[in-house]
């Protein structure tokens, strides 16, 4: 038997956590050879390392352990809030009928006084617009009239005058 394979066969699998398999095969290595060094160095390495492993996995099951007791104490205290909320809410139903109610009446009303103003401002504008605009002088019409085509083009009254499409 070649004991060169028992060391190597056990540090995979020790690499792997399958720590019970390599201290198996730690064993039947040194069975072979006792007086070898590095299986008894390995076995031991291996053993720490287990039992290593077995005290993180306990604290990591014990952080988790209190963690879950932390998330069930929230889920009552959560429900105890609920429930409080609940008898609350009932009492509260009735006056927020009311209140949305009231609330929605102003919403809408609110709604239709800025329909109203944006109107009023569209109609200020366009007025403005007209009272703003300076016809051309008659020299300028009188071209426009009688220019090439004139049959054709003197028909539209906003290309004579230079009115936007928008004027009334």
């Amino acid at each position: 038997d070649f004991v060169k394979g028992y060391n190597r066969l056990g540090s995979a699998q020790q690499s792997l956590k399958r720590f019970n398999d390599a201290i198996d095969t730690f064993k039947k290595g040194i069975k072979i050879e006792p007086n070898n060094e590095s299986l008894w160095n390995a076995l031991k390495s291996c053993e720490e390392a287990y039992e290593a492993d077995k005290k993180m996995k306990f604290e990591k099951a014990e952080i988790e352990r209190k963690i879950e007791e932390e998330r069930q104490l929230q889920r009552e205290n959560n429900n105890n809030d609920n429930n409080i909320n609940n008898i609350n809410s009932s009492n509260i139903e009735a006056t927020d009928d009311i209140m949305s109610d009231f609330f929605k009446d102003i919403e809408s009303s609110t709604q239709q006084v800025k329909e109203e103003i944006q109107i009023k401002r569209d109609e200020k504008s366009l007025t403005q617009k007209v009272v703003d605009y300076k016809l051309p002088d008659s020299k300028t019409l009188v071209e426009k009239l009688l220019s090439s085509n004139y049959e054709y083009k003197n028909l539209n009254p906003y290309y004579v005058l230079d009115l936007d499409i928008d004027a009334t």
